[in-house]
């Protein structure tokens, strides 16, 4: 027998949903209702084999507190995705100003943060070439208040943060697990609902979302440098209705369900 626990939070609209790798699982933990929604409308078997569990990777945020500062710490982390198809990264687009900001807010600290896979996309000929890849990893690691950052555990560096631009699908949710507001790059308004599903939505709803250049900006001086957070509210009540389902008691109750279907029920 097989179960399924998603890599990551589901938040797009997944199409392994509707593979038989999925399909014939066992069971599948979902990570909240929402998504439980999603499958019994998409998924062939309509949710039969479904157990909604919560989000088992997200019980790692427990007992995390935020580390005392007098400077904004404001995390970049672009997606690798930058291929043009679909919901792609939008490091391209962004990618002069990201450059610019360690300059631009010199009272703020930085802390960059790509997805790893980014770098080896970029050194493809058919995009920047290594040396211009180097070239832009290096300065923007050379920057006082910018820190380039490779670690492989990031929920901390969340915590400690006090604000997020991201286009990272499993970032979508995983952010909103802090109080902090966060703000999401998109190509434009159409592929929210192409590409997000219920839940992912309900997420893109909370965050400061940026199209252009000027968004980004908005998002650093008004919300993360004036705090005029107008998005507060709602952010703190989808976390807890949806986000943090079963928060942190995520693991243990696939532990206690497969010891109640396994051992309890012989």
């Amino acid at each position: 027998m097989a179960c399924y626990v998603s890599y990551a939070y589901s938040s797009a609209k997944d199409k392994s949903i509707l593979s038989d790798t999925y399909n014939m699982c066992w069971i599948a933990f979902v990570e909240n209702e929402l998504n439980l929604e999603d499958l019994k409308e998409r998924q062939p078997i309509h949710g039969k084999n479904a157990f909604v569990s919560g989000y088992p990777k997200a019980d790692a945020f427990e007992g995390l507190v935020k580390t005392k500062h007098k400077r904004k710490k404001v995390i970049i982390a672009p997606h690798h995705s930058i291929h043009g198809i679909g919901l792609q990264g939008q490091f391209l687009k962004f990618s002069d100003l990201y450059l610019s900001l360690p300059q631009k807010y010199p009272q703020i600290d930085f802390i960059f943060r790509p997805h790893p896979l980014l770098y080896y996309t970029l050194i493809q000929d058919k995009y920047w070439g290594e040396e211009k890849t180097k070239e832009y990893y290096q300065k923007m690691d050379s920057f006082e208040n910018c820190v380039y950052d490779t670690s492989s555990n990031y929920y901390q560096t969340f915590v400690d943060s006090d604000g997020i631009i991201h286009d990272c699908g499993s970032f979508l949710p995983e952010y909103l697990y802090t109080e902090n507001p966060a703000c999401y790059s998109l190509r434009d308004k159409k592929v929210i609902n192409e590409y997000f599903g219920t839940f992912g939505k309900g997420c893109l709803d909370c965050y400061y979302k940026a199209y252009n250049e000027k968004d980004i900006i908005n998002y650093i001086e008004n919300v993360v440098l004036k705090g005029n957070d107008i998005l507060k509210e709602k952010r703190d009540k989808f976390r807890y209705s949806f986000v943090k389902y079963n928060y942190p008691h995520a693991s243990k109750t696939i532990i206690k369900y497969l010891n109640g279907e396994l051992i309890d029920g012989k």
